[in-house]
């Protein structure tokens, strides 16, 4: 249908042609007639709009064209990626924007009141990729494995390879130090762990180990992602691999009765085994690889300090070299791309001879998880929230719902289990004891909902999962990367699902940026992992406008 103001414009045009009127600036339309006054003192005319009408049938002809073949112009750019109350406002898999075309946005003026209520979905777009997905199906067989790995992964039924478990094994197995970026879900674990294991069966055979002197060591900013990768190198234990973790925190206990014993790969949180190895109890004589899990995390300004100090007790090589030679292997790997590898890590290595190895879905929006976003008030959060989690309670799909503050995730926990709906929660303020064991609970299937602050966000495997929900919107990209990480997972068979409920201007500016993203089919903007930095920046920032004083 033509709007109002359009029929009017149209009318005025009419009058004018047909000299009926000369000032036609003062025209209105009414529902079956238009009127005009010339002047405020002239009496309202009125005009029959038959003739009107007559000479208006082929514009609206021509605009019913002109629409069924921009509707067909677009069903030829293929399946819809982003679908919006507004159909106009659709973005198709295939269409391109010219370079100084305007982009639309759905979010576009979510920042006014007006647009509470409005929403736009991210599709699973299937022809992503594609190139990626065909050339990544090899066999593990084909790469220079041990037989025993490979029963263990066909035992385990894991078959083929993943995109950055293709290109990282042959790098890491070379001897080369690496950095291996990708996108979360992806299969990273695996890509480093296969190909130490190779390294370790070779040094095993090579050189009889010691007591507490392993050959690899694993670091990790945190307990939980520590005990993941202990489980999955558990799953090699035929192999007569020894493996140990340390966890943080007991640290008298550890120094009053040490654990001795040959290990051959150890896997810490990177605080603990400082403190360990400084005193001692710990050598670094027979040690060959060193992993930094969660890089970006490792390198951020509230870690890299111990980070650097670590490092610098290891003689870190600066060419390839085999796994016997003296010196060690540095691997790098991470969800995101560190920005400041240069600046942390020069005094410790060779940047240069850093391997860089990403894959194609690096700092973009996942392909395999659809996304809505829902434009809401504050004030009806907690509605929305139980109408999304009560629908998949009922069905038994399990669920993570994201909240950025301890508080908060606390209050949630409390506002579910009084609507009957039985959760856990998982944060900061909790014991490691406490919080494994929840997280246990959720991953033997007996709670659905769980309830968690970005704690359970980085590295944990949660392939269970099918749908997540940012009950608060993270406050930078990276967080939002790590939690739609959580679902559409590699090994899952079923696709992610993630809802994000939107109310702060601060939220609406990060989805802008993330539709921006998908509709150009670029990189997410900014994606800094250095969280402390930006905070010092924004301060900083803050200061300065507030005092017009710059530091």
């Amino acid at each position: 249908m033509i709007g109002k103001r359009c029929l009017t414009q149209l009318y005025q045009c009419y009058l004018k042609k047909h000299s009926l009127l000369k000032d036609t600036s003062n025209v209105s339309l009414s529902f079956d007639t238009i009127r005009y006054s010339s002047s405020p003192m002239e009496l309202d005319r009125k005009y029959e709009l038959g003739n009107f009408a007559n000479d208006l049938k082929p514009f609206l002809k021509t605009r019913k064209k002109r629409k069924n073949s921009f509707d067909s112009k677009k069903k030829n750019y293929g399946e819809p990626i982003i679908i919006c109350k507004k159909h106009e406002l659709n973005h198709y898999c295939n269409y391109t924007y010219d370079k100084f075309e305007i982009i639309p946005l759905a979010s576009e003026n979510w920042k006014g009141h007006k647009s509470v209520g409005d929403s736009f979905t991210i599709n699973i777009h299937s022809n992503v990729n594609n190139e990626v997905e065909e050339r990544c199906k090899k066999r593990f067989e084909e790469m220079n494995i041990d037989s025993q790995i490979l029963d263990i992964l066909k035992e385990n039924k894991i078959e083929f390879m993943s995109e950055i478990q293709e290109k990282a094994i042959p790098i890491v197995l070379s001897g080369r130090n690496s950095l291996l970026a990708a996108e979360t879900g992806c299969g990273k674990t695996l890509a480093y762990v296969l190909p130490i294991l190779e390294q370790v069966l070779k040094l095993k055979k090579m050189t009889e180990n010691e007591c507490n002197s392993p050959f690899v060591l694993i670091l990790t900013p945190s307990r939980e992602l520590t005990t993941q990768i202990r489980d999955v190198i558990r799953l090699f234990k035929p192999m007569n691999i020894t493996s140990q973790q340390i966890l943080g925190g007991h640290v008298r206990q550890k120094l009053g009765n040490p654990f001795v014993t040959q290990v051959d790969i150890l896997v810490s949180t990177i605080g603990i085994i400082n403190k360990l190895i400084h005193l001692g109890l710990y050598s670094l004589k027979n040690l060959r690889h060193v992993v930094l899990d969660e890089a970006d995390a490792l390198l951020d300004d509230s870690f890299n300090h111990i980070t650097t100090q670590l490092l610098r007790q290891f003689q870190i090589r600066s060419a390839p070299s085999k796994i016997s030679d003296e010196g060690v292997q540095l691997t790098l790997v991470s969800a995101t791309m560190p920005t400041s590898l240069p600046d942390i890590l020069g005094e410790v290595v060779n940047v240069d001879s850093i391997e860089k190895v990403c894959t194609g879905n690096l700092h973009r929006v996942l392909p395999n998880v659809s996304q809505k976003f829902l434009r809401i008030t504050r004030s009806t959060k907690p509605a929305y929230l139980l109408q999304i989690v009560k629908k998949e309670y009922k069905k038994k799909q399990p669920i993570i719902v994201f909240c950025n503050k301890s508080e908060t995730c606390d209050w949630v926990s409390v506002f579910l289990s009084e609507n009957n709906v039985k959760n856990i929660k998982l944060n900061g303020n909790m014991k490691l004891s406490e919080r494994q064991k929840k997280f246990e609970e959720f991953q033997n299937g007996e709670v659905d909902v769980l309830i968690s602050t970005s704690i359970c966000a980085r590295g944990l495997d949660t392939r269970r999962v099918k749908h997540v929900v940012n009950y608060e919107f993270p406050s930078f990209i990276s967080d939002y990367i790590h939690r739609c990480g959580r679902t559409g997972r590699l090994g899952s068979d079923f696709p992610g699902k993630v809802t994000n409920l939107i109310s702060g201007k601060n939220e609406i500016s990060l989805v802008q940026k993330i539709e921006k993203s998908v509709r150009n089919a670029s990189e997410l903007e900014n994606v800094n992992p250095n969280i402390a930095r930006i905070l010092a920046f924004k301060n900083a920032s803050e200061f300065e406008k507030k005092t017009g004083i710059i530091e």
